[in-house]
């Protein structure tokens, strides 16, 4: 029994079931008793107040208890998300790659944005989706990606690139939003011959991973001034979803970049 005379019997030691079961018990003796007093007299309802009265304590101490588990529940997860970096960040080291950023977002090797979601308790690598947040799948779809970051290109070759395509993608404005800039250096990769007869198996491509490790390289080792004497230069967007996400070496901090310009060395 809930009731002890007049006073509410404690629930500690109850599971949550018998405690919902013991509310709901005390609730339906409260409706009995509701019917039966209609048109009674004075002392009954009085009694029947003092019964109420009881049943709203049980739903205290049901509030609290639930509240207590809350409380246990989030420094339980709490706890979890802080191993989960610290073993995240054991595995990258053991990699040897470099990891920049702060949970719950990280930039691996410059090119590859790592982000945990403590809501839906799933990860993202790239492009891809981690359910779980489980770490051997978040390492596997990293290694799929980290060694085609820089492959076969240098900061200089990359600066060069970027800047044909500046002046490919330039309009009437000096500066040009970053991804258009992106678009002409993956058209500027295909080979004359792609353009005369599209086959998928023939297409260079080049991942927005790829693109962001390799700027950032070139902003690592101040390679900014192509071979024609113009100075890459860098600027946030005006809106964030028309950036391109990335952690700036020079500065030690995740920024946008939204457009770039090429001018010269000096040039206002």
């Amino acid at each position: 029994m809930v009731m002890e005379g007049d006073k509410v019997a404690p629930l500690e030691g109850r599971t949550a079931d018998a405690r919902l079961d013991a509310l709901a018990t005390e609730f339906k003796k409260l409706a009995a008793a509701l019917r039966k007093a209609k048109g009674r007299e004075q002392k009954r309802l009085h009694d029947l107040g003092k019964q109420a009265g009881s049943v709203f304590e049980l739903v205290k101490q049901l509030e609290a208890s639930w509240n207590e588990a809350s409380e246990r529940e989030k420094e339980h997860q709490k706890k979890g998300w802080m191993e989960l970096d610290a073993k995240f960040s054991e595995e990258c080291a053991a990699m040897s790659w470099r990891k920049d950023g702060t949970w719950p977002k990280f930039f691996i090797e410059y090119g590859v944005l790592v982000e945990f979601d403590e809501k839906t308790r799933s990860a993202r690598v790239g492009q891809s989706k981690v359910a779980d947040c489980d770490l051997d799948s978040t390492m596997e779809a990293l290694r799929a990606l980290i060694p085609g970051l820089h492959k076969d290109c240098s900061s200089g070759e990359f600066l060069e690139q970027l800047q044909q395509a500046y002046v490919a993608a330039r309009g009437s404005a000096a500066q040009v939003p970053v991804f258009d800039v992106y678009k002409q250096v993956v058209i500027a990769l295909q080979k004359p011959g792609f353009w005369r007869n599209v086959e998928p198996s023939k297409f260079k491509s080049l991942t927005v991973e790829q693109f962001r490790a390799r700027l950032c390289k070139c902003i690592e080792s101040n390679t900014l001034k192509s071979r024609a004497g113009m100075e890459l230069r860098m600027y946030p967007p005006l809106d964030a979803k028309d950036g391109l996400f990335l952690f700036n070496p020079a500065e030690r901090r995740a920024a946008f970049v939204g457009r770039i310009e090429f001018a010269r060395a000096g040039d206002a």
